[in-house]
């Protein structure tokens, strides 16, 4: 990511880290509750306007194969909105976000 953006970490009970990145998060989306457990490390391609354009769940780091905890966390981090780059950057940004699926109570 382009070093001229700010760092930003958000985390609830699902747990989205976006990180190794400056990219401001200015919208969050939550994936679907599950029954299931897992780590997904989505590597994610932003634009200058701050729209997430591919994203890939297979990261390094993702500690599951479970393909719905992937669709989940690929289409949540889709929908995410980056603050726009107004300073002069990359056509396209590149990082990762990490969503941690947990069972309630964990």
């Amino acid at each position: 990511f382009s070093s001229r953006r700010r760092h930003t970490r958000c985390s609830r009970d699902w747990s989205s880290d976006v990180c190794s990145s400056d990219l401001n998060l200015v919208n969050p989306c939550t994936p679907n509750a599950t029954k299931r457990e897992g780590k997904v490390v989505v590597i994610i391609k932003v634009d200058r306007n701050g729209n997430v354009i591919d994203a890939d769940p297979n990261g390094p780091g993702t500690d599951t194969s479970d393909p719905e905890l992937k669709l989940q966390a690929r289409q949540a981090a889709l929908c995410a909105k980056f603050e726009a780059c107004t300073d002069d950057c990359p056509e396209i940004s590149k990082g990762t976000i990490i969503f941690n699926f947990r069972l309630p109570g964990k």
